[in-house]
């Protein structure tokens, strides 16, 4: 009884992460907390329990991150210390983690908690932009303050800023993938299919109006990843005819709300898309940001090739915020830069081994395939995203690399000693 009021306690923090992303950090961690402690006295009755070799990667990158973060202090990095949370501390609290839920079952949950935060984010987003351009009146954007909420109007295309967006772009793959599967896989019943897909409906009207060029390429390519994904796990072809067109129907009519009631220029769209790969447009802040970024960046790593400057370091050249001069929305080229190449293979082939071994469990466990290959087919929309943005850097994303990684671990427990561990 105590384990399963300590599993829905996991449940409600998990889904305060996805709506709520970066703010009342005190108040969730109390709550954090309080798992630690029930997390603690499974490990003190014996039932914590990880696959060696997920535990040897997990400390191997912790331990590369400490590396770098010495190096970079002996560099004089100015953000040495502060990078220690997210490539130390907490790495090592969802390494944790994983070690209590141990067993598939144990993340059934986790798959119907996205489906409920894309919801509630997605309405969150939808009902922020309706209010913005006059079709509700609820004062929501007063509400909605703490979550970072800003709208910007501009003629036939909209931009809005929540901090629980990146629900969104992880979840809009996700359900893609969810729906998608075989029936017989399907580890959700006739109501949360059901609202599996209001979610995907929802998700594809908030990537259509967030004014954010990663989430429509996102959008555009998650169909072609999910189809590689699929095939390279041994499933049959997920585009059948039937629900193709069903798609097709939904993205149309998904496309006519946007042009009707939020006033979209499809063609201000694509022409706004094609402007943030604009580096030479000085009037595009946004891509000469980047531009200015990406030049400071690679030159600083050809000055440093192999071991780059150490965690935390700044670019000479670039500095996007004289509180974290170490940041950068190049975020893979700022990892290059700070860790070399020899770190950047480190943490490459983590991530790779996770994607390899997770497919092997896939094609010889099919069962399996409800939980991880949306979550694989998320993660890889998210990894593209994160190129531009530096959502990895923060607490609250982190879980959409450590969830598939923890639903790995538990299947290869069960494989190696042959039934569920107990």
């Amino acid at each position: 009884m105590v384990n399963k009021y300590f599993h829905r306690l996991g449940l409600l923090f998990f889904f305060f992460m996805l709506v709520l992303p970066t703010v009342y950090q005190k108040e969730r961690g109390v709550l954090l907390l309080i798992l630690v402690a029930g997390c603690v006295y499974k490990v003190w009755v014996g039932k914590w329990k990880i696959h060696p070799t997920v535990l040897c990667i997990g400390i191997g990158c912790v331990a590369t991150s400490l590396l770098f973060m010495l190096y970079g202090i002996f560099n004089d990095a100015p953000g040495a210390f502060s990078v220690g949370t997210v490539y130390v501390l907490w790495p090592l609290l969802f390494i944790f983690f994983m070690g209590v839920l141990n067993n598939p079952s144990d993340f059934e949950g986790f798959t119907k908690i996205i489906i409920l935060g894309v919801i509630v984010s997605a309405m969150m987003g939808i009902l922020l932009v309706a209010e913005g351009i006059g079709v509700i009146n609820i004062n929501i954007s007063s509400f909605l303050e703490f979550q970072g909420a800003g709208l910007g109007i501009f003629e036939g295309t909209l931009e809005y800023n929540l901090y629980n967006m990146t629900t969104v772009i992880f979840g809009f793959p996700f359900l893609l993938a969810l729906i998608f599967l075989p029936k017989k896989l399907s580890i959700t019943n006739k109501f949360w299919n059901y609202l599996a897909l209001l979610a995907l409906i929802l998700a594809l009207i908030t990537l259509l109006i967030s004014g954010r060029r990663v989430f429509w390429v996102i959008s555009l390519t998650s169909p072609l990843i999910l189809f590689v994904i699929f095939r390279i796990s041994g499933l049959a072809n997920p585009f059948k005819l039937k629900p193709l067109f069903f798609i097709f129907v939904l993205i149309s009519s998904v496309f006519l709300i946007g042009s009707v009631v939020f006033k979209l220029s499809f063609e201000s769209i694509i022409y706004d898309v094609l402007a943030g790969f604009d580096f030479a447009d000085s009037s595009n802040l946004s891509a000469s940001a980047r531009a200015e970024q990406f030049d400071a960046l690679l030159h600083g790593w050809i000055d440093h090739p192999l071991f780059g400057s150490g965690h935390g370091a700044a670019a000479l050249g670039s500095v996007r915020s004289e509180e974290q001069a170490w940041a950068y929305e190049l975020s893979y080229l700022a990892l290059l830069f700070q860790i070399g190449l020899i770190g950047s293979v480190i943490y490459f082939s983590a991530l790779l081994w996770t994607f390899i071994n997770s497919i092997c469990v896939v094609r010889t466990n099919p069962e399996s395939a409800a939980m991880i290959l949306p979550l694989l087919v998320g993660l890889t929309c998210f990894l593209i995203a994160n190129a531009t943005n530096p959502y990895l850097a923060k607490f609250d994303y982190l879980w959409t690399l450590f969830l598939p990684t923890g639903i790995l671990n538990a299947y290869l427990l069960r494989n190696s000693i042959g039934h569920h561990p107990r």
